[in-house]
């Protein structure tokens, strides 16, 4: 999944395809601005059995959101399988 680049040509897309399974930009991320990696996560998780997470709690920012703590959230929220590290 992209979150750049909603349209591509095709040279790009082969040269993605080379390293990638696929490669789409979600319709729902289109004009997301600054929220876009979130609802990339969002997607990737409603899209997913199981979430593997690498989070400490205790090195969360103190002025800003951690985008980890929030696709970690969401996760639970939607009764997804969750394998966090370091445990």
């Amino acid at each position: 999944m992209r979150v750049e680049y909603p349209n591509i040509n095709d040279e790009y897309n082969t040269y993605l395809l080379n390293h990638y399974e696929q490669t789409y930009y979600p319709q729902k991320i289109i004009g997301a601005t600054k929220a876009v990696y979130i609802k990339r996560n969002y997607e990737m998780i409603d899209n997913c059995e199981f979430c593997i997470v690498y989070f400490k709690n205790d090195s969360l920012p103190k002025s800003e959101k951690s985008g980890t703590k929030i696709a970690l959230d969401y996760a639970l929220k939607h009764n997804k399988t969750v394998i966090l590290f370091p445990q």
